[in-house]
Order: structure tokens, then C-alpha cells, then sequence
């Protein structure tokens, strides 16, 4: 739940819910004591949800492709209704379990959609829809409809990094050079937006930002949405002509997915099901390369969304991932060497006396490293290792898992809590093994 700071004609804000609730402290102590006593219970109850460990069944695999087959969607891809987020957990599993359909044949004799099927259907919605941004790269966080077109415009970190694993990973079994254009335009917007000059990477950029038309008035998306009118001065007629086909550009806007009117008039691009299937001849290509670049410059004259410039950790083992993995799948030696960067700054920035931090700004380290910390950077550095095969790598590798089985290991369930037991500010330490919009740290 999302509350803004101030209340509006169609939200409650932040401050008016905590002045009702120091009113109802001064009136009411003991109800107040007795919510907040059955909220931490019912909480606590559910903080753990590893249960008791056992043996996995010989056919997991199968009876997770057919759970999933029930979840997914098959006009638009995805797994759920909308709100619709991407699912790394599931793209994992689903690109792993393709790679068996392509050279085991038994695995075709199964009915239903196959994993290559489904990973297909959602990785080309969400390329052709508005929750790519289609002029200078990278995925916002999740859409606000079915069909993956209108997205809500934060752009996290870890979004980035998820979504580059997951085109790579499928690039290896249908190398189709849309999906490289989505990892190289993706890794070029993070180098270019959300990276700091010492090889670390930002956290996120906000879905406001102050309307260029409007100066004092912020608005969701006015930093990626476009009017008609716009268009038309900024692009050639020829441009013009085949981005309003090809984006499907509106007059009246082209955002239909809109319950508060917040985007009347206005446009994301997103591509039409016309173009979908098909192949641009090279005049096409050309109109379309050449517009981008025109609206990028455009586009970089208005304010821009607020950069969180917090480092965290997890999300930039995430990183090191994703560029060891692109690295790997298109033999791009730069994106190895981005990744040894960031390898290097973090431990010179956030791992001091042998103790890792969580997070990094303004020249700082401060909180101390929770268990997707450590899990996420372990990962990236077996990633880079498998490329490089320099021993510091593996050695700092078996050092954290070491330090992380010490911090965070529940030796009854055979599973991590989350946080450290000297953490005095938490009300309980949870375990969880739920895949959501990220994949869990156990």
C-alpha cells in the first residue's frame, strides 16, 4: 500500500493516517496496544514460510510446468492479472526448463504450452509494450495492465538486472537479435543513468518527475510521455508518418489503461500488433533509428526523475550477474570488465574489516548486510568467476558463504533468515522462500 505524504482529492496521505493515529493514542491507548499486539502476532505467524524441510519429489519439475501453465497468459503473456510484474523466479526456471525441452524430445510429449512457449509470449509482450521504454532502454517496474502497455515509470536497478538475465538466458535458445538489441539498449541506459563514476550502480529512478509543459507540477511518466503535437515539430514528416503507425500514436493519447485521467491527451510508445510479427525492411529501421535519437535529445531538455543514488548490495550482485552473463551469451568482452569494476569498488567501498554493508551514498557505508546481500553477491562473484577464473573471486566467494551460513542460517529448517539475530530493531527474523518480483534469497 502506497500512501503520499499529503492527502489529495484521491488518496489519504501519510500524515493525516499518523495524526489520526497519535489522536487515537492520546483517546484510545489500549486499543492502540491491542492492534498493534494481534498485527505483530499475525505477522510473526507468517514470517516463515520454509515449513519443515524433506525430499523433493523425482517429478517437481513437471508438476511446477504445470502449475505454471495454469497461471499464464495467453493472449498477452505473463503469469497473473494486472497488476502485472515480471517474474525473474519463474524466468529462471522456465529458460532452464526450455533448454531441457530443446535436447530432451521426451519433454514435448507433455500437453499444454511448453516453458520455450511461454517464455516466448511474455518476453515479446513486454519488449513490444510501454513497459519497455522503447527511446533510450531499460524496463520499468511493472505494468498496470494485462497486456504490459501501461507501466508504472520507476525504474529499479534490480528490474534491469533480472530482465538482462532473462533475454540472455533466452537468447541461448532462440537467438533472435531482437532480444540482443533488449539486452545491449538495456545495459547502455543502467552505464549511462544509474551508474556512478566508481563502477557502482544506483538504486532507482522515480515514476514522477516535474512536467516540462507545467514547471512546479509533477506528474507520473511527464519525463517519457509525448503529445502528438510534439511529435510533429520535433520529427521529420517521413518520421512522423511511419512512429505514429508504428508506436500507435493518438491525438487524443493512446494510454486506455488510465481510471484517474492522469494521462488524457498523451502517449507511450509501445509497438502496434501490426508490426509485431514482421520484419522492417531497412527504410523502416532507419526512420525509426533515426526518431529515437531525435527524442532522446529531446527528451534529456526535460526535468528528470529524482535518482535514488543509494548503492545496495544485492542489487548490484544482480548486476554482476547480468553483465557476466551478457558477456558469456554475445562474447562482449566490456561488460565483463563493467562487471570487475563494480567488483572492485564494492569491496573497497562496503566490505571494511571483514564486515559487508548493505548500502553506500555519499561516500559512506552504513547498515549492516542482510542475507540477499550476501546471497546476490556471492552469486555475481561465482558468475564472474566462471568467465575469468581468478582465484580472489572464488576465495572472497567461499569467505562470505562462510560468514553468511554464521549470520543467517536456520540449522533446523536448512534454510536463511533474512536478517541477523543482533538486529535489536525487528519484532521477529523471517524466512521466506517466495518467488515474487524477486527471486528469494534462500
Amino acid at each position: 500500500t502506497y500512501y503520499p505524504p499529503f492527502s489529495t482529492d484521491k488518496h489519504t496521505g501519510l500524515k493525516e493516517v499518523l495524526l489520526k493515529i497519535h489522536q487515537l493514542w492520546q483517546g484510545q491507548p489500549e486499543l492502540i496496544d491491542e492492534i498493534a499486539t494481534n498485527v505483530t502476532r499475525s505477522i510473526t505467524i507468517s514470517a516463515d514460510d520454509t515449513g519443515v524441510y524433506g525430499t523433493l519429489r523425482e517429478d517437481i519439475n513437471n508438476l511446477a510446468i504445470h502449475q505454471i501453465r495454469q497461471i499464464f497468459d495467453e493472449d498477452s503473456g505473463g503469469f497473473s492479472v494486472a497488476p502485472k510484474f515480471p517474474r525473474p523466479g519463474l524466468f529462471a526456471f522456465l529458460n532452464k526448463y526450455s533448454l531441457l525441452e530443446k535436447s530432451d524430445q521426451k519433454k514435448k510429449k507433455y500437453s499444454g504450452y511448453t516453458a520455450r512457449h511461454m517464455m516466448k509470449a511474455t518476453l515479446d509482450a513486454m519488449a513490444a509494450g510501454g513497459i519497455y521504454d522503447h527511446i533510450a532502454g531499460g524496463f520499468h517496474r511493472y505494468s498496470v495492465d494485462d497486456s504490459w502497455q501501461v507501466p508504472h515509470f520507476e525504474k529499479m536497478l534490480y528490474s534491469q538486472a533480472m530482465m538482462v538475465l532473462a533475454y540472455s538466458d533466452f537468447y541461448q535458445i532462440e537467438p533472435d537479435k531482437t532480444y540482443r538489441d533488449i539486452v545491449y539498449q538495456t545495459i547502455e541506459f543502467i552505464m549511462h543513468e544509474m551508474r556512478s563514476p566508481d563502477g557502482l550502480f544506483y538504486s532507482a529512478l522515480d515514476a514522477d518527475s516535474e512536467r516540462a509543459d507545467e514547471p512546479g507540477v509533477r506528474a507520473e511518466g511527464a519525463y517519457y510521455l509525448w503529445r502528438e503535437s510534439e511529435l510533429k515539430k520535433i520529427l521529420s514528416a517521413q518520421e512522423f508518418g511511419f512512429v505514429k503507425k508504428y508506436f500507435h500514436v493518438r491525438k487524443d493519447g493512446n494510454i486506455y489503461s488510465d481510471p484517474q485521467q492522469e494521462f488524457t491527451g498523451l502517449n507511450i510508445f509501445y509497438i502496434d500488433e501490426e508490426y509485431r510479427d514482421e520484419k522492417l525492411p531497412e527504410k523502416d529501421v532507419g526512420l525509426i533509428a533515426s526518431a529515437k535519437k531525435k527524442l532522446n535529445k529531446q527528451r534529456l531538455r526535460r526535468p528528470r526523475p529524482h535518482l535514488d543514488d543509494k548503492v545496495i548490495v544485492a542489487w548490484n550482485g544482480m548486476m554482476l550477474s547480468a553483465l557476466a552473463t551478457a558477456s558469456y551469451v554475445f562474447d562482449e568482452p566490456k561488460f565483463l570488465s563493467s562487471a570487475l569494476q563494480t567488483l572492485v569498488s564494492i569491496k573497497e567501498n562496503l566490505y571494511i574489516d571483514n564486515k559487508l554493508y548493505r548500502q553506500f551514498r555519499a561516500g559512506e557505508a552504513g547498515a549492516e548486510a542482510t542475507l540477499a546481500d550476501y546471497a546476490w553477491l556471492i552469486n555475481g562473484l561465482l558468475e564472474v568467476y566462471s568467465m575469468q577464473q581468478d582465484q580472489r573471486w572464488l576465495a572472497w566467494a567461499y569467505e562470505l558463504q562462510v560468514k553468511q551460513d554464521e549470520l543467517f542460517l536456520d540449522t533446523v529448517s536448512g534454510a536463511y533468515f533474512e536478517s541477523v539475530a543482533s538486529d535489536i530493531s525487528l519484532l521477529f527474523r523471517s524466512k521466506s522462500i517466495y518467488d515474487g518480483a524477486l527471486p528469494s534469497a534462500n
